[in-house]
């Protein structure tokens, strides 16, 4: 069965929802994110510049349909 692509991330600040955000991201469009930050943060950079991944508000991001 396939997981959900809806996620609510809850929690205080500095819970890592940010982190999490850009980790579900890459994941939904690569199959597999990197545990490294930098790595995670320069893929997800990629993805976004190439119109994969749009922000769409605080803590919302859709990949594309393209």
């Amino acid at each position: 069965m396939p997981r959900p692509t809806n996620l609510i991330l809850y929690g205080p600040p500095g819970t890592g929802k940010t982190y999490r955000t850009a980790h579900e991201a890459v994941q939904l469009c690569d199959g597999s994110a990197p545990d490294d930050r930098t790595q995670l943060k320069a893929r997800y950079d990629t993805l976004v510049e190439a119109g994969q991944i749009a922000e769409t508000g605080w803590y919302f991001l859709r990949p594309s349909s393209a």
